[in-house]
């Protein structure tokens, strides 16, 4: 009898954990097939699934634990991805204009959310899924900051929003960049730094050529890298107040995950992980983000997301184009 009731007691947070699951399949399946991004497929899934959710509360518990906890584990595991060896075909030159533009980026975002009247975390969100990797560095920011409604309503926007304009980038570039008087080396760099996602990047590439295409995932890879040092900074940066008092200091927390991000990164870097495991912990961290997703989707009314959308659409183009002015100043000028 005791047992029947530990089992039932965690059947709200198996059940949500499993609905999320099954429509994270659904929904990266069925985008491979129609050659849709899978996190914007995700995220669409969770919203169509969202009036549902709603009816049935018995979800929720498994739904939050899925945007929160399994997204960190997503995070945590984003440390398999890393291998250093994979910078050594850059020059010193690149590096520091790559690692430059990427904190010229959130810098912007942040002045420009400003500006917008949008609030700091979003100009964050956006700074950071523009300037680094797309919706995975979104993601993973969102880890870092307080957890709630507004919270989830953020990341959706940001996701939404970057992922349509990175899409559109990868569509256009092929027909734009062969009009221009770049060579394969300068199409690599200008593709690999101005374009947000990693799949992106390869669907654009690779559509110029081999050469080019190997050349933007490179340059691609050191943007990814980026990641590392802005969420320790930001970890240290942002503030989570847990106090009741409204006179009282906000107390800094150290996000733990991190630690498991830091430590699966270093085990990576010295060569410890075995390459089949590696392979495997990439999957799973690619699994867990997009389940994570579709739950942010599940918890979010969709309606709301578009009436927000306009401007984090505008801010996400303020900061592609400060992208693109920074890369096309450094090739036609320097490079």
């Amino acid at each position: 009898m005791q047992e029947y009731l530990q089992l039932n007691r965690y059947t709200p947070l198996i059940s949500g954990i499993l609905l999320c699951s099954l429509l994270t399949i659904i929904a990266k399946f069925g985008g491979t097939a129609l050659h849709l991004p899978i996190m914007l497929c995700c995220l669409g899934l969770g919203f169509l699934g969202h009036p549902f959710t709603q009816k049935m509360p018995q979800f929720n518990a498994g739904v939050g634990f899925s945007a929160k906890f399994i997204l960190r584990l997503g995070v945590i595991l984003l440390g398999a991805r890393f291998a250093f060896a994979d910078l050594s075909g850059l020059g010193g030159v690149t590096i520091l204009l790559i690692i430059a533009a990427t904190l010229a980026t959130i810098f912007i975002s942040l002045a420009a959310a400003k500006m917008l009247k949008l609030s700091h975390n979003l100009g964050l969100l956006l700074g950071g899924a523009t300037a680094i990797c797309g919706a995975s560095a979104s993601l993973a920011i969102a880890a870092l900051l307080p957890q709630n409604k507004e919270t989830d309503e953020q990341t959706a926007a940001a996701v939404i929003a970057v992922t349509a304009i990175g899409t559109l980038a990868m569509i256009l570039y092929p027909f734009i960049l062969p009009l221009l008087p770049f060579t394969d080396q300068q199409a690599a760099l200008f593709i690999g730094g101005t374009i947000h996602d990693v799949a992106q990047v390869v669907g654009a590439g690779y559509s110029l050529s081999h050469d080019i295409g190997d050349g933007a995932i490179l340059v691609k890879l050191i943007r990814v890298f980026m990641l590392i040092p802005v969420l320790v900074v930001l970890s240290l940066l942002i503030r989570h107040d847990h106090s009741a008092g409204a006179g009282t200091k906000p107390r800094f927390q150290f996000p733990l995950f991190l630690i498991g991000f830091i430590a699966l990164l270093g085990l990576n870097a010295m060569g410890l992980i075995p390459d089949a495991l590696r392979s495997s912990l990439k999957d799973a961290s690619s699994w867990a983000l997009m389940i994570a997703l579709t739950a942010v989707g599940l918890k979010t009314p969709i309606g709301k997301i578009f009436i927000q959308a306009r401007k984090p659409f505008i801010l996400v183009l303020i900061n592609s184009f400060a992208l693109i002015a920074l890369y096309a100043a450094y090739i036609f000028l320097v490079a």
